[in-house]
């Protein structure tokens, strides 16, 4: 049986000020919400590996840690944090709040991603989808975290709602990036490109 091509969807295009404005709305939300956390010390794998080993990087350039025992998670969420705190400086509540603008465009990116999967739906269902995730007791707890499960998600749905839009070459750039984010999302990538290949 011969395969069917998709046949491609009209997306009216969308303002990139209107989703300045979205991500505004989402991030000041989402600061407001962890707002008696937002000075909450280092714990856990943040004090044990990640602040430190970006610390090395912010302090001294050193990609591979120093003050802590190197692991095999690629860099990307270490320099992300020197980068802020080169610009910011360096404190808990900086790093806290590096990482909610993470967890602010993941959000954003999964209610893209909910816009897509729900054409042609009766109601909003993109909103709901949002809020759920919001409100999500597990994404409430690692958006703030300077570990690296927030920015894969980010990625993650970033690397998917491009490939469903087509962009196929944007797609494999964020599934690149993801895998400097966390080894595992290589899996991620091998996965779109079996997707690709059904297309052909």
């Amino acid at each position: 049986m011969p395969r069917v091509r998709r046949q491609p969807v009209f997306r009216p295009p969308v303002r990139t000020r209107s989703y300045a404005l979205a991500f505004g709305l989402i991030a000041s939300f989402l600061i407001l919400l962890h707002g008696p956390l937002l000075e909450l010390p280092f714990h856990w794998d943040e004090i044990g590996q990640f602040v430190p080993a970006a610390l090395d990087l912010f302090r001294t350039g050193a990609w591979i840690p120093v003050s802590t025992v190197p692991n095999v998670h690629p860099p990307g969420v270490m320099a992300y944090l020197a980068l802020f705190w080169s610009i910011f400086g360096y404190s808990i509540l900086t790093t806290r709040l590096a990482m909610l603008l993470l967890a602010a465009f993941g959000a954003l990116v999964t209610f893209l991603l909910a816009i897509e999967l729900a054409r042609g739906a009766m109601g909003t269902p993109a909103f709901a989808a949002l809020a759920l995730l919001c409100l999500s007791p597990l994404f409430f707890a690692q958006s703030m975290l300077a570990q690296l499960d927030m920015p894969a998600m980010c990625l993650s749905i970033l690397a998917l709602l491009l490939f469903l839009q087509d962009r196929y070459r944007a797609s494999a750039i964020a599934c690149t990036v993801l895998v400097l984010v966390k080894e595992t999302g290589e899996i991620g990538e091998h996965t779109s490109e079996l997707q690709s290949l059904r297309h052909l």
